[in-house]
């Protein structure tokens, strides 16, 4: 992805979107600390409704857990989208985190045809290695309404060495899945795609189409019964994915006992 600031631009990422909700304006910096930290002092104003932030380098960008997701300039799609949806934080947080790893993963798969994988809750991954992650912060606005920034991270452009600290072993990019470099209009493809993808997903959760949601996030990892290892309160285990449960939106196993547990998100980690 070269640097060139007339096709990574606001004015083509909003040509003709085809979003209700998100990308209703579309800000593009050439740098910034954090995306959603720009996002953050607006989370109880709605007129900023819609509202999709990215950047082409990202100084201090964090991910889940308090990790840092560190990039060179011009080589990551970065951004930060912010949304208000009616409800309670509590019957929003996993819809949406459902939601937004749906949309990546397809935005993904439908820009460049990889077969990608989404790994609890919401990072993806291609051939076990990770290619995308998200950070949602979240804000009850009032007894009605809940706000939502999503930020996601799509490597894209990184070769093997702009991965630090031995990262290239377990971090991948679009460039070295695909054995070429990514042109910037195809970035540009992946961007809009990916606020499209976005708004389709939060589309199903303004609908109430919560099942959907689950059935699609299932089969984007691998479908009922696809193996996992499970780190949970310091103890590793193999186990198999079941469902999603409908009334936690938790990660439903079995271990090899025959046990079912719920993964919550935050709570757990799966390995490989």
């Amino acid at each position: 992805m070269n640097s060139s600031e007339n096709i990574f631009s606001a004015q083509n990422m909003e040509r003709n979107l085809p979003t209700q909700w998100i990308g209703k304006t579309v800000l593009v910096y050439d740098q910034v600390e954090s995306t959603n930290d720009l996002l953050k002092p607006i989370m109880g104003d709605p007129h900023y409704n819609g509202l999709a932030i990215f950047a082409r380098h990202q100084r201090r960008g964090r991910g889940r857990e308090d990790r840092t997701w560190i990039s060179p300039p011009n080589t990551s799609i970065i951004c930060s989208m912010l949304i208000f949806l009616p409800g309670r934080l509590n019957e929003l947080a996993g819809p949406v985190a459902l939601a937004s790893a749906i949309g990546t993963a397809q935005a993904i798969a439908r820009t460049f045809g990889l077969s990608v994988k989404i790994k609890w809750p919401n990072d993806i991954f291609y051939l076990k290695k990770k290619l995308s992650g998200m950070l949602i912060e979240s804000s009850q606005v009032d007894s009605k309404t809940a706000s939502f920034v999503i930020g996601v991270g799509i490597n894209v452009a990184q070769q093997a060495n702009d991965f630090p600290n031995g990262l290239s072993r377990s971090a991948c990019s679009i460039a070295q899945a695909l054995g070429r470099s990514v042109e910037e209009h195809e970035t540009v493809m992946l961007a809009r795609d990916l606020l499209v993808q976005i708004d389709t997903a939060i589309g199903e959760i303004i609908e109430g189409n919560f099942a959907r949601l689950r059935h699609d996030w299932l089969m984007l990892a691998g479908g009922p019964d696809q193996p996992i290892i499970v780190n949970r309160q310091d103890q590793t285990f193999n186990a198999r994915i079941i469902d999603i449960d409908h009334r936690d939106n938790s990660l439903l196993v079995q271990d090899h006992d025959g046990l079912i547990l719920h993964l919550h998100q935050n709570i757990c980690k799966i390995i490989g």
